[in-house]
């Protein structure tokens, strides 16, 4: 009984293993270095030395790997592809494009009381600024969003 049940089961994985295509990619080396010189030229990068540009394009290889791992996943409602940023770590993403880079030096100043309201007027509880047309649609701000 218990062996049934262990060739049933090994059975079943053994078939969910082979319905997945492989995770790793059939590229050569020599075929990924020609996508990274192509791509280098697409997005305009130069590196100052060598050593920079083989730094550059071990992590191209990273995130293409990573690409085609995605990719490979069946069911999945999104596709993942290499992009403008495909030269950069996780790290040197979210360090230049996610949130802020604060000056210490702007925690120490006092606040200005220019803008605060006096106690005589009279403010309104909310503001709606698509009314007064002061709200400008989404747009890619690049770095400095």
């Amino acid at each position: 009984m218990a062996l049934t049940v262990f060739t049933t089961i090994l059975t079943i994985v053994l078939c969910l293993a082979l319905s997945y295509p492989p995770l790793t990619s059939s590229r050569t080396d020599a075929e990924v270095r020609e996508m990274f010189v192509k791509w280098m030229a697409t997005h305009g990068r130069a590196y100052n030395s060598l050593g920079e540009e083989e730094r550059r394009f071990e992590i191209f290889k990273d995130n293409l790997r990573f690409v085609d791992e995605h990719n490979a996943v069946q069911n999945r409602t999104y596709k993942v592809g290499m992009n403008n940023f495909a030269d950069m770590t996780d790290e040197e993403y979210r360090r230049e494009m996610l949130g802020t880079r604060s000056d210490p030096e702007l925690k120490t100043m006092v606040a200005s009381s220019r803008y605060a309201p006096h106690a005589a007027e009279s403010l309104p509880e909310t503001v709606d600024w698509r009314i007064h047309g002061a709200v400008n649609p989404i747009r890619n701000q690049g770095q400095c969003g």
